[in-house]
């Protein structure tokens, strides 16, 4: 059931976040929010850890999913929904997260 939720959460999180205005730039607090549904920081974890990643690391990845480097359809139709800016602004935020026990 756990991981009913979760799902359940994150798409969730991830509906609100892609209806928002291409006229608007979302806050990478917020965008991190629906990334944890999936990705969260703990011992159950289903997907890869993101917080306290490298920036490099993160930027690299979610421009890669973005432009179809690498297969992944939920990862491509997710980071297609943001412009470059405001992956480079995820990036950069997560990389400053520590990861929580």
């Amino acid at each position: 059931m756990m991981e009913t939720d979760l799902r359940v959460l994150a798409l969730i999180g991830y509906c609100l976040i892609a209806s928002h205005s291409t006229a608007e730039q979302l806050s990478p607090q917020m965008i991190a929010m629906a990334c944890r549904g999936c990705h969260i920081s703990s011992s159950t974890q289903l997907m890869a850890v993101i917080e306290g990643q490298p920036k490099n690391l993160l930027i690299n990845k979610l421009l890669d999913y973005k432009y179809g480097r690498i297969n992944n359809t939920m990862m491509q139709r997710i980071t297609l929904g943001y412009s470059d800016q405001e992956l480079d602004a995820l990036a950069d935020y997560l990389s400053r997260q520590t990861l929580q026990p």
